[in-house]
């Protein structure tokens, strides 16, 4: 699952993103805020002259639990794997969040770093040696899903499939370039075409995770497993319109927060009606 996020979500070049991501040791995991990261080594790819390895840069994940509540993987859970790397009952953690395939990597690695491409091996019952081919690894993960078994992803075919489910979830450039890291008319240029025009000229990756991962968020709100957010459900319709379409872009937190202040607002007029009337 990593790879396949890495290489089809994230959006990794085959040739240097997933060789920097697989001797990447620094990991950052805060499953209370939903999101995790692993850093590159050596920051951002593809730079060349004075800019070569100045640009720190890491591949976000985010918890893809269904309605936005984790089920977290517990330390119990962690060692209940048989030699060949299977559980050895039906798991009651999601296997479907990218946070609890970290988690549960860093669980069996107490004294040492785990990789994010690590293989698991018998003898040990551990993960330890990289896969060699994450592509390879990336697209037999795909097949289990039953996605194209027959016909395997292009390697190089990972930074255009973010392309396509950027320009799907109506992402900003300001977003998307959180994850890409390109300018806007390279990134327009080479991978999608419809992104509109934005003056966004930052160059360095957001070091606050909720920027960073709010094209993430949106992905995960079109896919239907954002939290839905806690307001009445009697609103008006362009306001309930409003409201889906904040939670598809997965801000239900600011929604959550507006309707609050909103309330709030409402209550200070009418204290200030009832003084006015006294």
């Amino acid at each position: 699952m990593l790879a396949a996020w890495c290489l089809f979500v994230w959006g990794c070049r085959p040739d240097c993103d997933l060789d920097s991501l697989k001797k990447a040791i620094t990991h950052i995991i805060k499953v209370n805020e939903g999101w995790a990261a692993t850093a590159y080594i050596n920051g951002r790819n593809k730079l060349s002259g004075k800019q070569k390895n100045s640009r720190p840069w890491n591949a976000f994940f985010v918890c893809t639990c269904p309605n936005g509540n984790h089920n977290a993987v517990t330390e119990a859970d962690a060692w209940n794997f048989t030699r060949l790397g299977n559980p050895t009952q039906p798991p009651r953690w999601c296997t479907e969040c990218p946070l609890n395939c970290l988690k549960l990597k860093e669980m069996r690695s107490p004294s040492e770093p785990f990789h994010l491409f690590s293989k698991w091996t018998g003898t040990p019952r551990n993960w330890a040696s990289n896969h060699g081919d994450v592509v390879a690894l990336a697209n037999s993960f795909m097949a289990a899903q039953g996605i194209h078994p027959e016909r395997p992803f292009d390697g190089n075919g990972g930074r255009k499939c973010m392309a396509m489910w950027l320009d799907q979830t109506d992402a900003p450039y300001p977003e998307g370039f959180e994850v890409h890291g390109d300018r806007w008319d390279v990134f327009q240029a080479h991978y999608q075409p419809n992104l509109p025009w934005h003056p966004f000229k930052r160059r360095t990756q957001s070091t606050v995770a909720t920027i960073a991962t709010a094209a993430l968020r949106r992905l995960v709100g079109s896919l239907g497993r954002a939290k839905r957010a806690a307001v009445p459900t009697d609103l008006e319709f362009p306001v309930m319109l409003q409201v889906a379409q904040m939670q598809q872009a997965g801000q239900s937190a600011l929604v959550e927060q507006t309707w609050r202040e909103y309330q709030h607002r409402l209550q200070e007029q009418e204290l200030d009606d009832e003084e006015t009337e006294l």
